[in-house]
C-alpha cells in the first residue's frame, strides 16, 4: 500500500519508512543539532506516541524523521513518521519532538517537515568541529556517557550530519538549523566563534544560502543560581549580534526559554520543551514566508468557486464516511482534493489551502453539495489533476448579498437585520459583511497556485420565484462580475446552478426552480454562448429536520450531479480521456442543453464529451 502524503511524497509501508529519493519542495527540511535538551531528557509517556485532537493522526503524517543512527526500525538514511524518540533510539523526550510538531501546525496542509537530528548529552562545540582532529580529541577526554553517543555517529558528529543532510536533500528542502547547546561551554567569544563556524560550514557544506537558511538558537534553562547554564544563557543571546558582525546579514534568532518549566536547572520538563519549541516556531514560520519563493501556478490544479445560500453552505450532518478513507475515496484521493480556508479560527490559515474535509464552507457549517462535487471530479481524473474549492455561501440569503456593488450589499444587511434574519447576518459578518469581495480576494489567492475551472452555484430560495426575472439579471451580473473582476474566459469557465429541493420531496421552495431551470437560457441570451447548466435535484431527498435542506443522501447525490455536468467540460479542455466508462455505452455521460443527465442519446444537441453533437 501507498500512502500519499499532503506534500505528494509517497511513503511505502509497511514499516512506514522511505528512502529518500523523491524531490519535494513542499518537503521542508530542519537540521537540529545540539546537547541533551535537543536530544531529550523527559521520559516518553505512551500518550505521547498517540494522536491527540491538537495534533491528528493526519498531522503525524506530515512530521518526518530521517533515521541517523542504526538501531531504529528503518534503514539509516529512510525517512520515518516522527514518532519520539526522535533523535536516536536510545533518547528521550525533547525539543526535536516538538519543534516539528508545532511546525506542523502552523503551516499549510501541503507542507510536509522533516528533521535531520543529531545530538550529544552534554557535550562542548568541539564535538560539531568540522575539523575531525578537533573532534578526535575532544572525545578523548570526554566522559564515556558523550564517547558512546558520538560513536553512534561513527565518532565524528559533523560528518554524520552532513551525510544525512545531503541525504535529505534528495527529497527535500533545507529551510533552517535548530540549535541548542552551550550549558556545558558557553562562556566566551570562543565559544560563539565555534557555533558561527559550525553554520558556515554546514552552508558551505551542503551549497546553502545564508539569506535563506536561518539559523535558531534557543536559551537554556532559566536559573538565578550561579554556574555555567546562567552563564550561557548570556552567551547564546548573543549569537544573533555575533552572527551579523560576521556576515553582514540578520541570520541568526534566539529562542527564549522564559516560562519554561525545567527540571534540574539544566533540563527542562515536557511542559517546558512545548513551549521553548513554540517560540523556535514563531520564529521560523514567519522566516519561511518571507523566504519562500514566488507561488507557482500549476496548470493541474482545477479550482471552482462555489456561491450560493443554505444549500451550498450545508445543512446536513456530517457522517463518519465523509471522513474516512476508504476504497471509494482512498489517502491518495484526499492528497488531491483541497479546499480553501475563507473563514479560520487561526488568521494566518485563511487564504490557505487545506485537504478538502468537511466542513469544506466555514467550521460552523455542515455537509454541502461541494463535498462530493470534488470527490466526484478527483476519482474522474488522472492521477496527475488535483481539485480546489473556493466556497462562500450566506445562509438563506438574496442574491444581493453577492452584489459587487457594496452599497447594494449594505442595503440587503440591513433589510436583513431590520427582518431579525440573524442567520444572514451573522453568516455575512464572517465574510467581513462584503461577500463578494472576499470572494474575490479569495479566488485570487486561488490563481495564484492554480486555475479556475468553474463556478457552481446554489441560491434562489429565497428571491427566484419572488423577484424573477430580475433575479435571472442579478445571478447573470454575479458571473460577469467575477468574469472580469479575474480575468476569467466565458468560453473555459462554465456556470452551474442546481435546484432547490423539489416539491415531491417536501420542498418547500419548489416555486424557485422554474426560475433556475431559465439560467442557461438566459445566460446565453446575454452572451450568445453555451455556458451555463443546471443540476436536477429530482430524486434528491430532504432532510428530515425542516423543508429547505437536502440530506446528507441528497448533498452526496447533488454533488455528483454537479461533477457530472463539470467533469465532461474539463476532459475535453485538457484532451484526455480516462479509463473509466461512465454509463452503459462506453462514452461518458450525455446531458441535454440544460446540463441534464440523459440514459440514452436523444434526437437532436446532445452534450457528449463535454462536445455538443447533433443527432439525427
Amino acid at each position: 500500500m501507498t500512502l500519499a502524503l499532503a506534500g505528494f511524497i509517497s511513503w511505502d509501508m509497511p514499516g512506514m519508512y522511505a528512502s529518500a529519493q523523491n524531490f519535494d519542495p513542499n518537503f521542508y527540511v530542519f537540521l537540529s543539532v545540539g546537547g541533551s535538551n535537543m536530544e531529550g531528557k523527559t521520559k516518553v509517556r505512551p500518550s505521547d506516541k498517540q494522536p491527540t485532537s491538537t495534533f491528528t493522526a493526519q498531522d503525524w503524517e506530515r512530521f518526518r524523521k530521517m533515521v541517523v543512527v542504526e538501531g531504529d526500525e528503518a534503514p539509516v538514511g529512510s525517512w520515518v513518521k516522527a514518532v519520539p524518540p526522535v533523535t536516536r533510539p536510545d533518547a528521550k523526550l525533547g525539543l526535536n519532538d516538538y519543534i516539528g510538531r508545532i511546525l506542523v501546525t502552523s503551516l499549510e496542509e501541503n507542507i510536509t517537515v522533516g528533521v535531520v537530528p543529531v545530538a550529544v548529552d552534554k557535550c562542548a562545540m568541539d564535538v560539531f568541529s568540522k575539523d575531525q582532529a578537533v573532534c578526535s580529541a575532544y572525545l578523548e577526554g570526554a566522559d564515556d556517557n558523550i564517547r558512546s553517543i558520538a560513536a553512534e555517529y561513527g565518532g565524528y558528529p559533523y560528518g554524520k550530519l552532513v551525510e544525512m543532510a545531503r541525504t535529505a536533500q534528495a527529497s527535500g528542502v533545507i529551510k533552517g538549523i535548530f540549535f541548542h547547546q552551550g550549558e556545558t561551554d558557553a562562556n566566551g567569544e570562543e565559544w560563539l566563534q565555534k557555533v558561527y563556524e559550525l553554520y558556515a560550514n554546514l552552508i558551505e557544506d551542503l551549497n546553502l544560502s545564508m539569506d535563506t537558511v536561518p539559523f535558531i538558537a534557543g536559551e537554556p534553562v532559566r536559573t538565578d543560581t550561579e554556574g555555567p547554564v546562567k552563564t550561557a544563557l548570556e552567551w547564546v543571546d548573543k549569537i544573533p549580534e555575533y552572527f551579523k558582525t560576521m556576515t553582514g546579514k540578520d541570520v541568526a534568532y534566539v529562542a527564549s526559554s522564559e516560562g519554561c518549566s525545567d527540571e534540574d536547572g539544566y533540563s527542562f520538563k515536557a511542559t517546558g520543551y512545548n513551549k521553548l519549541s513554540r517560540n523556535y516556531s514563531s520564529i521560523m514560520v514567519p522566516l519561511l514566508e518571507r523566504f519562500m519563493d514566488p507561488p507557482v501556478v500549476d496548470p493541474n490544479f482545477f479550482v471552482f468557486l462555489g456561491i450560493g445560500q443554505s444549500n451550498m453552505q450545508g445543512k446536513a450532518p456530517i457522517e463518519a464516511k465523509d471522513l474516512e478513507s476508504n476504497s471509494n475515496f482512498t489517502d491518495d484521493d484526499w492528497a488531491r482534493y483541497f479546499k480553501m480556508n475563507v473563514v479560520h479560527e487561526s488568521s494566518r490559515k485563511v487564504g490557505k489551502w487545506a485537504t478538502a474535509k468537511p466542513p469544506i464552507v466555514r467550521p460552523d457549517t455542515e455537509l454541502g453539495v461541494t463535498d462530493y462535487f470534488g470527490r466526484y471530479l478527483v476519482k474522474g481524473l488522472d492521477p496527475q489533476y488535483k481539485v480546489g474549492v473556493v466556497v462562500l455561501a450566506v445562509d438563506g440569503c438574496s442574491v444581493r448579498a453577492f452584489s459587487k456593488d457594496e452599497s447594494v450589499c449594505s442595503a440587503y444587511l440591513k433589510e436583513a437585520k431590520n427582518a431579525g434574519a440573524t442567520y444572514v447576518t451573522n453568516a455575512a459578518a464572517q465574510y467581513g459583511n462584503y461577500p463578494y469581495g472576499k470572494l474575490v480576494e479569495m479566488a485570487k489567492k486561488a490563481q495564484q497556485t492554480g486555475v479556475i475551472k468553474g463556478i457552481i452555484y446554489h441560491q434562489g430560495e429565497t428571491d427566484a420565484a419572488q423577484d424573477g426575472d430580475l433575479w435571472l439579471s442579478r445571478v447573470y451580473e454575479l458571473y460577469t462580475n467575477l468574469i472580469n473582476d479575474l480575468g476569467l474566459d466565458m468560453d473555459k469557465v462554465p456556470f452551474i446552478a442546481g435546484e432547490p429541493v423539489q416539491a415531491s420531496e417536501g420542498g418547500a421552495c419548489s416555486a424557485a426552480i422554474p426560475w433556475v431551470d431559465k439560467i442557461p437560457a438566459y445566460f446565453k441570451q446575454q452572451s450568445g454562448k453555451d455556458i451555463a447548466y443546471v443540476v436536477s435535484s429530482k430524486g434528491c431527498t430532504k432532510i428530515s429536520t425542516d423543508v429547505y435542506h437536502f440530506s446528507s443522501d441528497g448533498y452526496r447525490e447533488m454533488g455528483k450531479r454537479y461533477g457530472q455536468i463539470m467533469l465532461p467540460i474539463l476532459l475535453n479542455d485538457i484532451q484526455t480521456k480516462v479509463s473509466r466508462k461512465y454509463g452503459d455505452q462506453g462514452y461518458l455521460r450525455v446531458f441535454d442543453l440544460n446540463g441534464r443527465s440523459q440514459e440514452s442519446l436523444k434526437p437532436g444537441l446532445n452534450i457528449i464529451d463535454g462536445k455538443k453533437v447533433l443527432i439525427r
